[in-house]
């Protein structure tokens, strides 16, 4: 399952629950209201590669 876990009772980050998955994914959390991450969209920065000299 997927979702944002509260901050922890001390007022640490807030975390995301979420599997390993075979094509990786990016998950954002909010806490301004219910469900507000519910449309986000989210997208992975662009892989860089290097040639081997």
């Amino acid at each position: 399952s997927l979702g944002c876990l509260p901050p922890t009772g001390d007022g640490g980050l807030m975390l995301c629950k979420a599997q390993k998955h075979h094509i990786p994914r990016a998950m954002r959390c909010c806490n301004d209201k219910p469900f507000c991450n519910l449309y986000l969209n989210t997208t992975l920065p662009p892989i860089t590669t290097t040639s081997i000299p």
